[in-house]
């Protein structure tokens, strides 16, 4: 007797990283805290352009050996501007290599996007990670791949 084993639907992918994402920068977020601050910001667009807010993004992984989890919600960090997230990973750069990775989601808990690995530096000039993300109304027919930005 034949009997189906449930599996996961994949979900179409309509978030992309935005070219010339990511960029590495100083931390202008919060300039009072300098270089006690490490995190990763954008912000989101929809396909003409305009900045949409609501949407979940998540960064997990490994931080220092431990678990990490953080959460930012599309359209509340004002210093990055309309449809823009931030969400802080340290109180100080750190260098990580794919230990942590970013998913963005809708609000109904849908995989909107790609999960994109990270790397950090331990450098103040590259304290901050900005990537921009664009979504679509359906899935493109081929992936878009982004340039890593060294300065």
């Amino acid at each position: 007797m034949l009997t189906n084993t449930p599996t996961a639907t994949p979900q179409a992918i309509l978030a992309y990283v935005q070219p010339q994402s990511p960029v590495y920068l100083i931390n202008f977020l919060h300039p009072e805290l300098g270089c006690q601050w490490s995190g990763v910001a954008g912000q989101i667009f929809n396909a003409n352009g305009s900045p949409t807010n609501g949407l979940i993004v998540e960064v997990n992984g490994e931080l220092n050996g431990k678990p990490f989890l953080g959460l930012g919600l599309s359209g509340l960090s004002q210093p990055i501007g309309p449809g823009g997230y931030e969400i802080q990973l340290s109180n100080q750069p750190f260098n990580s290599q794919n230990s942590l990775s970013l998913r963005i989601f809708d609000q109904n808990g849908n995989q909107l996007s790609e999960t994109l690995p990270l790397v950090t530096y331990n450098d103040c000039q590259k304290s901050l990670i900005l990537i921009n993300f664009v979504l679509y109304g359906q899935p493109l027919n081929q992936k878009m791949y982004f340039p890593l930005v060294v300065r």
